[in-house]
């Protein structure tokens, strides 16, 4: 049985391999589909692999999860280890990690379910456009101020009244702002 740090990122993958013995081995593997399928090859049914929860952990840990005895998904933010490494390299993580592996001292975090990850994503889209409409709720208002007309951002929230709005006094660059969100 061994060890694997594995230090994930968006387009390659460095692991350190920790021996029974003693010895590491490192390896760095592009995420692509051939380098995935020899790293799953030179992995043990018996072998521990522990990798921080990033974005792209979840999808990772589906790709080897059949090649592997046992996947630990570490919360990075309770891991001070790497996070306050002021040695911070790839090898550097993934040897922590195989090391606190070895010695099961990680903080482990449980991977969400796809309709967790698409339910969130969803919320983060609408408060993303919420905030977005605010925004420009906002700078029509301060528009409006700036020629000192008063108005109650309430009625800025209806687009019946965001098209009833007299652009006339304003400048045309004023009007190219105050017409966008219509």
């Amino acid at each position: 049985m061994a060890f694997i740090g594995v230090d994930l990122h968006s387009n390659s993958f460095t692991i350190c391999r920790l021996e029974a013995d003693g010895s590491e081995t490192f390896e760095t593997f592009q995420l692509s589909e051939a380098d995935i399928g020899r790293f799953c090859q030179s992995l043990d049914a018996d072998d521990r692999i522990a990798v921080e929860a990033t974005g792209n952990t979840a999808w990772f840990c589906d790709e080897i999860r059949a090649c592997v005895g046992r996947i630990v998904v570490v919360n990075p933010r309770k891991f001070q280890v790497i996070r306050k490494s002021v040695n911070k390299t790839d090898r550097n993580d993934a040897r922590a990690l195989a090391f606190f592996l070895s010695r099961d001292m990680l903080p482990e975090t449980r991977l969400r379910s796809a309709a967790e990850v698409e339910l969130g994503s969803l919320v983060h889209t609408r408060d993303v456009l919420v905030k977005q409409r605010t925004m420009l709720i906002n700078k029509i208002h301060a528009v409006h101020l700036r020629h000192g007309v008063k108005l109650k951002k309430e009625s800025l929230s209806s687009r019946k009244r965001l098209r009833e709005m007299d652009l006339g006094r304003f400048t045309p660059l004023e009007q190219v702002e105050l017409g966008s969100p219509l």
